[in-house]
């Protein structure tokens, strides 16, 4: 952005230790395109021009970073706390690092943006500059897990982001003795056995997807996990989609991990007895996928 003026207003600057929030009077509409959009209908985006202007912040400074955490962990050790705005790939805050300085920060999708306000153009070159060299350094927490979200379609797309994951003694005891037997047993490996291809099943809201994810925790010192969201695509389409995820560990790197986990969605409906021609021609494909050679290549698969 570089260094810009902001207008004055007529509003005081709020003494220390009083929130902004409380000296605003701070209207902002606020829908879901206007976050996604970075819009300055944004509360936390308001909010920083607004204490920009009462505290008569007249230099900004934009810095970009790479980021790979979608959070803002520890934000209190970075200043004084005015608002924290979470989303599901987003975060948003506005902080004060230091006495006339504000800083409006936002990281998601693999990258991030620190906008630094202050009362001279190096404070706030400075500011910008410390912020986007800590937070690009800044570790996840230890629950995230990395996790590649595949959609397919005229183009194949993907995001990777963390997500929170649950250790396996904390999900554990939800499920039946025998359950948790195998389950416990499947995640103490530390390299794939002699099946390739395994099959969760259950009713809506029997912790599928937090065993998933806990055992995607378990395996990550040596198995990435990759979440295919449209698996009729995936096994329906020919072989490129399939390829792409399959060459992703040569690629661009799973850290070294030699394994990948392939999860998808919904896979049930490929094995039900009813299937269409179309639906059973790709279970054929899933099966190949996870015999002999092909298994080598992609590691293990769950659906």
């Amino acid at each position: 952005m570089g260094n810009q003026s902001t207008t004055t207003g007529k509003n005081r600057a709020p003494s220390d230790g009083r929130s902004l929030l409380r000296e605003q009077d701070l209207r902002a509409d606020a829908d879901s395109y206007d976050l996604d959009a970075d819009s300055a209908s944004d509360p936390c985006a308001a909010l920083f021009l607004a204490g920009a202007r009462a505290g008569d912040l007249r230099y900004l400074e934009r810095r970009e970073f790479p980021r790979e955490s979608d959070r803002l962990h520890r934000l209190e050790s970075l200043g004084e706390v005015e608002l924290s705005w979470r989303l599901d790939q987003r975060h948003q805050a506005v902080v004060r690092p230091g006495r006339g300085i504000l800083a409006l920060l936002t990281v998601g999708r693999g990258d991030g943006v620190a906008v630094v306000a202050a009362r001279t153009a190096d404070a706030a070159e400075a500011g910008a500059a410390a912020l986007a060299q800590r937070l690009r350094e800044e570790p996840g927490e230890p629950e995230d897990l990395e996790v590649c979200f595949w959609t397919g379609g005229g183009n194949v797309w993907r995001d990777r982001r963390r997500i929170e994951a649950p250790a396996l003694a904390e999900v554990a005891a939800n499920y039946p003795v025998a359950v948790r037997a195998r389950f416990e047993e499947l995640a103490s490996m530390d390299e794939p056995g002699g099946g390739s291809l395994i099959l969760w099943h259950g009713p809506p809201g029997t912790g599928k997807s937090h065993a998933l994810r806990a055992l995607g925790r378990e395996w990550r010192g040596w198995c990435s996990l990759h979440y295919v969201t449209d698996p009729e695509v995936f096994l329906g389409s020919g072989t490129s989609y399939l390829m792409q995820i399959v060459r992703e560990r040569a690629d661009d790197g799973d850290d070294g991990r030699p394994w990948q986990l392939i999860a998808l969605e919904d896979a049930g409906e490929l094995m039900a007895a009813d299937a269409r021609s179309e639906t059973g021609q790709a279970l054929s494909r899933l099966l190949n996928l996870t015999d002999g050679c092909s298994a080598r290549a992609c590691g293990r698969s769950s659906s």
